[in-house]
């Protein structure tokens, strides 16, 4: 994972959390193979990985290993943008994949209340007893997914 690049002396390095490395592409050609919205120049020397950034204060980013980055005049209005639009986008993607999750949850739910009763109606013949633990713990999820009695 790649934490920032940074431009200096003609060359680029790229850094991870173990180690860097060095390559003579320029900023651009490295931001185009990139080409995702989790990446952005804080200034013209380097492109720095947003889900690394551990906070950002008075124009200065500190990064996860430490690194402390500043954030050009030039840059500092789309940088911001790029951030915001970053961490809007990656609390929509979370949001959206619990809200699946419970969903989905919700729908295994039903589906094991309804085997169950199925189950409990062809088994009375039968005067099979165990389904009775399996069908509370079914009703207890169901309630602490929508928090409402069954």
């Amino acid at each position: 994972d790649i934490i920032f690049i940074e431009s200096c002396n003609r060359k680029r390095s790229i850094c991870t959390l173990n180690q860097c490395y060095e390559t003579w592409e320029t900023l651009e050609t490295l931001f185009q193979k990139l080409s995702t919205p989790q990446f952005a120049y804080p200034n013209q020397s380097f492109i720095v990985n947003l889900d690394d950034i551990r906070c950002e204060k008075m124009n200065v980013i500190i990064m996860e290993n430490g690194k402390e980055i500043s954030i050009s005049r030039n840059c500092l209005k789309s940088f911001m943008i790029a951030l915001h639009k970053y961490v809007s986008l990656k609390k929509w993607l979370e949001y959206r994949m619990w809200n699946h999750a419970i969903y989905w949850i919700g729908a295994l739910c039903n589906r094991i209340h309804h085997f169950v009763a199925v189950f409990r109606v062809l088994s009375r013949k039968k005067k099979i007893q165990r389904l009775v633990v399996l069908d509370g713990c079914i009703d207890g999820l169901r309630y602490f997914i929508w928090n409402k009695p069954i």
